[in-house]
């Protein structure tokens, strides 16, 4: 199969003009060596995100590796980043500690340390696939991290000196709406890193929370990602912790992201 006639298929299928010009750049980008357009063709139209396709995806200003062990960057994610860098001046944060909660490719965590280049920034995730991809990112951009094998869900205390700032986007959906969810994120990406317990989906805010209770410095900070529907939710819940709390839209106008301050 030819470029021409991958695009072509493409087209039947239904894929819109820009659809089919961004999978070509991309591919063209990011593809080492030949493109086995047959393969390739076949497998965008069984949904799977062309990120995993091409290995590499992008945050921020940062190309990373990426596999199906881990979550696909998000721009709502930037968005958090993005109200991070405004409320957190650079010059506040020299040898202050950060801690990413799940991180995945370590998106978040290099952002950060680029970001902030004297702080120390921690990152934690349950899956050593995932970190093995983060730690591959780190070595690619020449980004110090400082990376663990860890499930939030058991860590009751940090030994890893007082934190400034915990950062995280867990997972925060109910497996119930799975019926709902986009076919290219329920059939490949890691249901470890989207799915949270069906009866307590706020699970891990809660955890993060009494963590930070422990772990943070006196006017420390959590920042986290949010469902579109959890804003209001998971302020409570670090309200009730006894967190002073603050509600930031994303980019669509969606209560995303709740800044806790002990």
């Amino acid at each position: 199969m030819t470029r021409q006639e991958s695009i072509e298929k493409l087209n039947r299928a239904g894929w819109s003009s820009r659809q089919i010009q961004h999978a070509m750049k991309v591919l063209e980008e990011d593809c080492n060596g030949d493109i086995s357009w047959a393969g390739i063709t076949q497998r965008l139209l069984n949904h799977e995100p062309i990120e995993y396709i091409t290995g590499y995806d992008y945050f921020m200003n940062l190309k990373l590796q990426v596999s199906k062990d881990v979550l696909l960057p998000r721009p709502e994610t930037e968005d958090l980043l993005a109200l991070i860098f405004q409320h957190i001046p650079a010059e506040n944060t020299d040898k202050a500690s950060f801690l990413d909660i799940g991180t995945g490719s370590g998106c978040i965590a290099l952002a950060l340390k680029q970001r902030y280049p004297t702080a120390q920034v921690h990152a934690l995730d349950v899956c050593p696939k995932a970190l093995a991809i983060a730690e591959k990112n780190s070595q690619m951009h020449d980004l110090s991290l400082s990376l663990r094998e860890c499930d939030i869900l058991e860590l009751n205390e940090w030994e890893g000196g007082k934190l400034k700032y915990i950062v995280s986007n867990p997972p925060y959906i109910p497996p119930s709406e799975r019926p709902i969810m986009a076919l290219t994120t329920l059939w490949y990406e890691p249901p470890l890193a989207l799915f949270a317990d069906e009866e307590d989906p706020l699970i891990f805010y809660r955890h993060i929370g009494l963590l930070g209770q422990k772990a943070l410095l006196s006017k420390g900070e959590i920042w986290v990602e949010c469902g579109f529907t959890q804003g209001n939710d998971v302020a409570q819940l670090f309200d009730h912790q006894d967190y002073t709390t603050s509600i930031y839209e994303d980019s669509s106008g969606v209560n995303r992201f709740v800044r806790a301050i002990k």
